[in-house]
């Protein structure tokens, strides 16, 4: 759980990073995607490890929902990766990382 929310503040932070500091939408930027899909899976993983932390013995659906919201945070990763794909070959920021090399 704990875990979980560190992840959380770490996505909060990179959205905050990207959005200028505030909640201010940039749908036309990769980068705002990439903070907002993965601010998106820190929060289903931490939705997860509610459910499987709220009792000893969890039900049936309880053990759905902790996997369910697991399985969406791993997909809503898995998405945000994807997205990176073409920062890799974005000209500007080969550029901003070679004057610091």
């Amino acid at each position: 759980m704990l875990g979980c929310a560190c992840f959380l503040v770490a996505s909060y932070l990179a959205y905050a990073e990207v959005s200028q500091g505030g909640a201010s939408l940039a749908p036309r930027s990769v980068s705002w995607w990439v903070a907002v899909v993965n601010l998106r899976g820190s929060v289903a993983f931490q939705i997860s490890a509610l459910y499987s932390f709220a009792s000893p013995v969890p039900s049936t659906d309880e053990a759905f929902a902790a996997s369910l919201y697991t399985a969406l945070g791993g997909l809503f990763f898995l998405l945000g990766s994807y997205l990176m794909i073409p920062e890799l070959f974005d000209e500007e920021e080969l550029e901003d990382v070679s004057a610091f090399v």
